[in-house]
């Protein structure tokens, strides 16, 4: 079985679980992240 890596949305949807409890500044770009990650 072959599973490949998240794309960029993929990889938002996981920062949001992450991030939920998090307190951040609503300057904070998620997508920005997640755009970004390899």
């Amino acid at each position: 079985i072959r599973i490949r890596p998240p794309g960029a949305k993929g990889r938002l949807d996981i920062l949001k679980v992450h991030a939920r409890k998090v307190k951040m500044s609503p300057s904070v770009d998620l997508s920005t992240y997640a755009q970004n990650l390899p």
